[in-house]
């Protein structure tokens, strides 16, 4: 469109608005055309969260960590093929439809101190161990480049010796005496 003094960078996402600007006369009528800019269509994003799918994960996910004592846990579903995201979950959480009207001061307060951690999304915090997925990825280059089969077990007892010197390398849940 035209360029008129005082344009502003276009902003990525909303676009920018087009407008007109005319000369008018003491009655608001246009004399003469001053400039013109033509709206420009911002960046287009696509929603790739399967709202199915994520009902789904985020029932599962609750019904999983119902007996489990920390009740917290995420679940994240990646199409392989080119990353999107279809279902990211965190529990325990706070619906987000509570935002809309404003949380009352009480459920604000329950949500700060609640050992869940409610307000933190446990998917993307990264303050968390990498999980199962990072068990597959093991799993898959031991299978390939040792005597490791897929019917092998293991125990964990809480710390894992390695080299000459024995050195210990601690598990997370050593305190509760490892995985078993």
């Amino acid at each position: 469109g035209g360029s008129t003094s005082g344009d502003r960078p276009l902003p990525i996402l909303p676009g920018r608005a087009g407008r007109t600007i005319y000369e008018v006369d003491a009655n608001g009528n246009p004399q003469r055309l001053i400039a013109t800019r033509e709206p420009e269509i911002g960046a287009q994003v696509y929603l790739t969260i399967d709202a199915r799918v994520q009902a789904v994960a985020e029932r599962q996910l609750r019904k999983a960590l119902k007996d489990h004592p920390e009740r917290m846990g995420a679940a994240v579903v990646l199409d392989t093929r080119n990353g999107d995201v279809i279902v990211l979950a965190s529990e325990p959480c706070l619906d987000p439809n509570d935002w809309v009207a404003g949380l009352a001061r009480d459920q604000w307060n329950q949500a700060l101190e609640d050992p869940g951690l409610p307000l933190l999304n446990k998917a993307l915090a990264g303050t968390y161990p990498p999980g199962s997925i990072f068990k597959v990825v093991s799993v898959c280059a031991a299978i390939e480049t040792t005597n490791v089969k897929p019917t092998s077990t293991a125990v964990c007892t809480g710390a894992i010796y390695v080299g000459r010197k024995r050195r210990p390398f601690v598990c997370w849940m050593a305190d509760r005496g490892g995985h078993g």
